[in-house]
C-alpha cells in the first residue's frame, strides 16, 4: 500500500478521508479538488483524466460570549430560550421568553433577574445557538 504526504492544502479544507489513499482520484462533477495550492470545482461533465486530491470545505464550529450590554441583547429579545442540562449538555424541555432586560442582564419574570454570563452558561435560544453573541 502507498503512502502520501500532502501540502499547500489551503485553509478551510481537508481531504474527504483520513487515508489519502482513499482521497487521491479522479474527479468528478462539483467535486472540490487540490490543483496548484488551491481548492477548484469540477466543472466537467465526465471524470477528470487525471487523479487530484478530492477535498470537502471544513466547517468550523460558531463561537459566542456572553452579550455585554443591553445593546448587544435587544436585537435578540425576543427570542424563545431554554435550560440546559449541566450534566449533559442538551436542552431541557420548555422554552420561554424573557420579560424584560437592562444593561447588565434579563429578568426572566418581574422580579428574578440574571445576568448575561450566567444566562450564557445555563440557557440556549430554542434555535441551538448559545445564549450570547457570535464571534465568528
Amino acid at each position: 500500500m502507498t503512502t502520501h504526504e500532502i501540502t499547500g492544502i489551503p485553509d478551510g479544507y481537508e481531504p474527504i478521508d483520513k487515508d489519502l489513499n482513499k482521497s487521491i482520484r479522479r474527479a468528478y462533477k462539483k467535486e472540490l479538488y487540490l490543483y496548484n495550492r488551491g481548492a477548484y470545482e469540477w466543472s466537467g461533465e465526465r471524470p477528470s483524466d487525471n487523479d487530484f486530491l478530492i477535498l470537502k470545505k471544513v466547517e468550523k464550529p460558531k463561537t459566542y460570549r456572553a452579550f455585554q450590554n443591553e445593546e448587544e441583547f435587544e436585537p435578540f429579545a425576543d427570542r424563545w430560550i431554554q435550560r440546559i442540562d449541566i450534566a449533559t449538555g442538551g436542552v431541557l424541555k420548555g422554552t420561554f421568553k424573557v420579560s424584560g432586560y437592562n444593561e447588565h442582564g434579563v429578568f426572566l419574570d418581574h422580579s428574578i433577574h440574571r445576568t448575561y454570563l450566567y444566562m450564557y452558561a445555563n440557557y440556549k435560544f430554542k434555535n441551538g445557538a448559545l445564549f450570547g453573541l457570535e464571534i465568528t
